[in-house]
Parts: C-alpha cells; sequence; structure tokens
C-alpha cells in the first residue's frame, strides 16, 4: 500500500464516497453509472484516485458491451500505473483487460492477464479482488468451454470471499449454476440456483434474482417441470418489471418463448418474442438480442421454415460481429450449417462449419469442438457416408464425456444410434448394425434417466419402443410406450402425451390387422427413424414445393359390418393403380383399428401417422356421424367415419398447431348432418381449407 493511501483528507473522503455510491451505480445501472463516473472524473483530484475512477468508468463501459471502449481505458490505466508503481491499479487493469478478451479471440491473454492480477491481489492480501478475480478467470475458461477449471475459479471464489452474504459469493455461485445448465446437470444447476436466489434475496441483488430465476426456469423445463418452473419465470418477471430492469424483461421474455415451443403453443411463443424484439429496438443489449435471434430461428426450425430461421440466424451473426460479443458465435456458425444443409445446401454448410472449426481453434474451445464434430457428423450422415459420420460423432461424444457435457453426450449418442439405424434399414440382413443403434439409444436412455431430462428420456423411450415393436417385440414396446405416456402426463406435456399415446395405439392395432407383418415392421421402422431425426435436429425437414401442395389428397373410411373398413370416398388421388389403392385400404384398417381401442379415441384429431411404406403422413380426423348401414359392437354402437388427409412429409411441420388445424376441422364438420354430405365436393372444400389456413402467415 502506498503511502498517499494512508492521508485522507476531506476533500479525498468525499470523492471516495462519491466513487464508491457511483460503484454501486454501476451494478444496478451501468449507463446511469457511467454518466455520474464521467462527471466524477472533471473535478479535481490526484493520480491515484484519477485511475480509479477510471477503472470503475471502463467496468461501466464493459456492463453495456462497450469493450473496445472499456479496452482502451484499462490500458491507458495500466501504463500509468505501471509507471507510477501502483500495484493495486495494476493488478485492477490487468482484471479488466482480462474481463474485455471473453468475447474476442484473445481469451489466452485474459486468462494470462487475470493469472497475474490474481497474483498481485495475493501478495497485498486483497482477498475480495482476488475472489473477483477468480470469479473472472473462471468466466474465461467457461468461454473456452473448460468447465473443470471454470467450476474451480469460482470454488476458489467462494473461498476466497470472507462474507457468504456477499455479491461476488452470490455470482460466483449463480456462475457455477450457469455451467451445470449448459452441461445439462439439472439438478445441480436447480440447487445452486435455489441457493443463490436466497442469497440474493437477502441482499437485495435484484439483478442477481431475475438472472438466477432464469437460470433455474430454463434448468426445470429441460426436466420437464414445467409448472415450477412457470412460476420462477413468473415470479422474475413480476421483479423486472417492478424495477424497470428492461433486459431482464427481454430476457425473461425469451425464456417464456422457449416454453410455449417446447409445448408446442407458437401463437404465445411468437408474442413473447416480439416483446423481446420492442425492447431491444430501444435498448442496446447484443447478447440478449442474439439470442432473441436464435430463439426466433428455433421458432421458425420446428415449422421447417429454412428461410426464415437462416434470416434470423444471420441477424444474430451480424450482430456478433457489429457488436464484438462473440461468446456464441460458435454456436451460431453450427447452426447456420445445419440450417443450410437441411437445406440441401452442402457447400454453403461447410463454409459455415469450417469458420466454427478456426474458431473453436483458435479459442481451444472444448465444447465449440464438439459442436463442430456433431455438425461434421450430421453431414456425413446424410451424404450415407456411415464411415466418416461414425468417426466424426463418436470423436464429438469424447470431447462431450471429457467436458462432462450431457446434453452433448446424449445428441451423439442418439445421431450415432441413427447412423447404424439407416445402415440397417439400407440392408435387413445387418444385424451388427442395428443391435449397434439398440446399444446407443440404451445408453441415450440411461443417460437422460440419470441426470432426469425428462423430456430427452421420453424422446428416447419412443424410439426405443417403436424398435421393439418392429421386431414384434409387442409386449416390450407396448411396456416402453405406456411409460413414456405416464411420463408425459405427470409432467403435463399433454401434447406429448397424445403424441406416444397415438403411437402406441398404431403398434397396437398390429395384433389386430390383417396386413402382412413385414410390410406393418417396415412402417414402424421408418417411424423410429424419423423420431430420431427430429429428436437430434433443431429443424423439422421440409423443402416444400408446389408439387408437394398438389399431391395432397382426402380419402375417407367407413365401418362395414361384414368387410370392415372400406373406402368411403377419394379425392384428389391421382392414380388408379389397384396396388396403390390396396395399400390405402390396407392404411385405413390400420387406423379403423387404432383408433376404435378405447373410448377416448373415437373422435378427434389423430397424427401425423406414417400413410403406407411411402413418404406419406396423415392428419385424421374422427367423427361420429349419423350412419344406419354402420352397426358395430366394437364402437359401441356408434357410426363414425375417419377423414384422413394425406400429404407429404415436407407438409409435416404446418401441422405442429395441432389445435390450428382441430379448430378447422370441426368448424368444417360441424354443419354435417349424414354420412351422405361427405362427397368428393366436400372433401376437396376441406383439403384446400385446411392447406389455405394452415400456411396463412407462414409462407
Amino acid at each position: 500500500m502506498t503511502l498517499g493511501r494512508l492521508i485522507l483528507p476531506e476533500n479525498q473522503k468525499k470523492i471516495l464516497f462519491e466513487l464508491e455510491k457511483a460503484r454501486e451505480l454501476v451494478i444496478s445501472d451501468p449507463h446511469l453509472g457511467e454518466i455520474t463516473l464521467r462527471e466524477l472524473l472533471q473535478r479535481d483530484h490526484n493520480i491515484l484516485e484519477d485511475l480509479q475512477i477510471k477503472i470503475s468508468l471502463a467496468y461501466a463501459l464493459f456492463s453495456q458491451t462497450k469493450n473496445n471502449e472499456s479496452l482502451k481505458i484499462y490500458e491507458e490505466v495500466f501504463q500509468k500505473a505501471t509507471e507510477h508503481q501502483f500495484r493495486e491499479e495494476i493488478a485492477d487493469a490487468l482484471l479488466g483487460k482480462g474481463i474485455c478478451f471473453i468475447y474476442s479471440s484473445n481469451i489466452d491473454d485474459g486468462i494470462s492477464n487475470c493469472i497475474q492480477a490474481i497474483e498481485i491481489f495475493k501478495n497485498l492480501s486483497l482477498f475480495e479482488k482476488e475472489a473477483k478475480a477468480n470469479n473472472a478467470l473462471g468466466n474465461l475458461y467457461f468461454a473456452k468451454g473448460n468447465f473443470d477449471r471454470s467450476l474451480e475459479c469460482y470454488k476458489n471464489t467462494m473461498t476466497l470471499t470472507n462474507n457468504k452474504e456477499t455479491i461476488m459469493y452470490t455470482m460466483a455461485l449463480g456462475n457455477s449454476a450457469l455451467i451445470y445448465l449448459l452441461r445439462g446437470e439439472m439438478e445441480k444447476t436447480a440447487k445452486f440456483s435455489r441457493l443463490s436466489i436466497k442469497k440474493a434475496k437477502k441482499l437485495n441483488f435484484h439483478r442477481g434474482i431475475c438472472a438466477f430465476k432464469s437460470n433455474i426456469a430454463d434448468a426445470l423445463r429441460a426436466m420437464g417441470e414445467y409448472t415450477k418452473g412457470f412460476k420462477h419465470l413468473e415470479e422474475g418477471l413480476e421483479l423486472a418489471k417492478k424495477l424497470n430492469y428492461i433486459a431482464d424483461i427481454a430476457s425473461m421474455s425469451i425464456s417464456y418463448a422457449n416454453y410455449w415451443i417446447d409445448l408446442g403453443e407458437l401463437k404465445k411463443a411468437y408474442q413473447m418474442l416480439q416483446t423481446a424484439f420492442d425492447i431491444y429496438e430501444d435498448f442496446y443489449e447484443p447478447q440478449g438480442h442474439i439470442l432473441a435471434f436464435q430463439t426466433l430461428a428455433t421458432y421458425w426450425l420446428i415449422q421447417g421454415q429454412f428461410q426464415k430461421a437462416k434470416k434470423s440466424v444471420k441477424e444474430a451473426l451480424e450482430l456478433v460481429d457489429k457488436s464484438g460479443t462473440s461468446e456464441s458465435k460458435i454456436e451460431i456458425l453450427t447452426l447456420l450449417t445445419e440450417i443450410y444443409e437441411g437445406m440441401n445446401h452442402t457447400d454453403e454448410a461447410y463454409k459455415f462449419l469450417k469458420q466454427a472449426d478456426h474458431l473453436s481453434r483458435e479459442r481451444n474451445s472444448e465444447i465449440g469442438h464438439a459442436q463442430v464434430l456433431i455438425q461434421r457428423g450430421r453431414i456425413c450422415l446424410n451424404k450415407l457416408d456411415f464411415n466418416e459420420a461414425e468417426m466424426s460423432l463418436s470423436e464429438a461424444l469424447w470431447h462431450s464425456e471429457k467436458i462432462k457435457h450431457v446434453v452433448l453426450q446424449f445428441t451423439c449418442k442418439m445421431l450415432l444410434a441413427q447412423t447404424f439405424l439407416i445402415k440397417y434399414l439400407q440392408n435387413s440382413t445387418d444385424l451388427h448394425s442395428y443391435n449397434n443403434a439398440i446399444f446407443f439409444i440404451s445408453e441415450a436412455m440411461d443417460l437422460a434417466k440419470e441426470k432426469k431430462l425428462i423430456p430427452n428420456y421420453i424422446n428416447a423411450l419412443i424410439i426405443r419402443g417403436l424398435l421393439h415393436s418392429s421386431q414384434d417385440e409387442q409386449e416390450k414396446a407396448e411396456k416402453t410406450l405406456t411409460e413414456a405416456i405416464q411420463l408425459a402426463q405427470t409432467h403435463e406435456m399433454n401434447i406429448k402425451s397424445r403424441d406416444v399415446q397415438e403411437k402406441l395405439l398404431v403398434i397396437s392395432a398390429k395384433k389386430s390387422s390383417n396386413s402382412p407383418k413385414s410390410q406393418l415392421n417396415k412402417i414402424v421402422l421408418s417411424y423410429a427413424l424419423e423420431e430420431l431425426k427430429s429428436t437430434t435436429a433443431s429443424y423439422i425437414e421440409s423443402a416444400i414445393s408446389e408439387e408437394d401442395l398438389a399431391n395432397t389428397f382426402f380419402v375417407s373410411f367407413k365401418i362395414d359390418e361384414n368387410l370392415g373398413p372400406v373406402i368411403l370416398e377419394k379425392e384428389n388421388v391421382k392414380s388408379n393403380n389397384l396396388a396403390w389403392n390396396k395399400n390405402i385400404l390396407m392404411i385405413g384398417s390400420l387406423y379403423s383399428i387404432t383408433l376404435g381401442q378405447g373410448l377416448h379415441y373415437h373422435e378427434g384429431l389423430f397424427g401425423p401417422l406414417p400413410f403406407g411404406d411411402k413418404k406419406l403422413r396423415s392428419i385424421i380426423y374422427t367423427l361420429i356421424i349419423d350412419d344406419p348401414s354402420q352397426i358395430q359392437k366394437r364402437t359401441h354402437q356408434q357410426s363414425y367415419v375417419l377423414l384422413c388427409l394425406v400429404f407429404t412429409k415436407n407438409l409435416g411441420p404446418f401441422f405442429y398447431d395441432r389445435q390450428k388445424v382441430e379448430d378447422i376441422f370441426e368448424n368444417q364438420t360441424s354443419t354435417l348432418k349424414t354420412i351422405a354430405d361427405i362427397d368428393e365436393s366436400f372433401l376437396e372444400f376441406l383439403r384446400k381449407k385446411i392447406l389455405s389456413e394452415i400456411m396463412e402467415g407462414i409462407l
């Protein structure tokens, strides 16, 4: 400590008091803190005071993501502090420079600066500042994807903080929770988040409360605990609105949007995203804005809207380059890679993948390298280059296990299962590939169950159940899918529960169907592969054309007392091929048996379900209607009709909003009085009505 620090005349006391108040303001309102510090900088003060004010000003600028301005001030402070041998200020400047490097490609320089700062603070016995530097060092290791080192630094921060009821200790807890969140350790995330929320409340650390509640909500969403997650979001958003924390309102709106996307409530998701974008129009917060673009891309991708998703991701990338906030750049580049590959633009996909690879190597990022390998594996798989796909995905799995990243591990295992299942579909005698697919599905199931990633576990259960069914292991199939249904119902995942019930009914109907078992098993196996694809991809395959729309058709079925299911009416069916008509009748039989399994499945919307062994899907609407010719004990004396809208799988994403589709069916069939009203002209009208309404505002 220098001699100047021991002499505190009144004017110096006043400046130090005002500086401390300004520092507190930087935490709650960085912009106002910047204004206050600039005013303070204009007043008379000595060199040491000048450096201290500038250090706080640089941090205020960093808090507003004005990294270049912040770094420039830290460099100036470092030069002057070195010149006057002010060791504490030298360390402060080193720490500041290290923090600024967190969003750049100079992360290793940032780590070096923080380590130097820690040594100086340690020698000066400035434990609180040493704790702060350890926290920053943890953030730098976090940016590199070195989670183990990062957690070690946060642990050091908490150890060095003399008082556990401080903001720094609380921030280290919250940062640890965020690492566990990104690694897929949701139980640990919830534990650390609850503790950090408790401490933040004692400290009136309101911004921390909002951030930590957002983290725990994200963890609960991954665990399928939607009701509990919504409660934390509601409380966090209420607090943010009360205190007018604009950035937190936007951030939590994005979290809400992710919840609604998961639950299939797309209209609500879009409304919450719009709230976030409206805020970012007038409030400069690039990290949040970038996340909003990424979430909007997810919104479009689950509907198969590649062009709109691509536009959103490119806007995110432009903002990354403009702001210098490059923390998420690798993730954005790999997502662009996936989108272009989904559009069958492999050359463009590789262009972005190479950028992501270069950046991951530049940063020496384990996470980035794993993400690149996963995308490379996807591309190889799409090209049916199985050996290269297996090698890339196996290496990605190795990196994911090394850094204990549960979500990436799950993705790798599912993609490896997909690789071997496609090989088996190409050669049904290749039992080695089938067994490998089973192995990786089982591994993914065990991992998701152990880590309580319930939605992921349910997805893996569905695929495992379908694979059991494809091998005529009917009892195991029904048991597995029943477990998935029960879990979905317990976690209030209504859409998922209904989806699994439909799959269970389809495979159960195989027992009663007269159709060839080999043909039915092939359908179920193809269905399992599609479930795998939807689980491992950010998007749903969709590249619709005029031909897709033109080939959409309606088939309706009724139940004949003697013949069973028969075709009632067809519309826009192009082929008069006897084999094709026989195939249609076979599917009608399977659907009829399926939807006649239980009392709750006599009316309503079902699907999309496979339609034959072609790449076709069908939305089925069952309708009880007056028809004297139908007298069936199995349907409890009710007469019902199946209205099957058949389309190519490219159109599948447009039927994601089931409620909208069901409303259209209900509105258009409400005027039907007897089965005679269901003729070709009615089916044509209904087909055009559905296609026009589901695509309104999307195309």
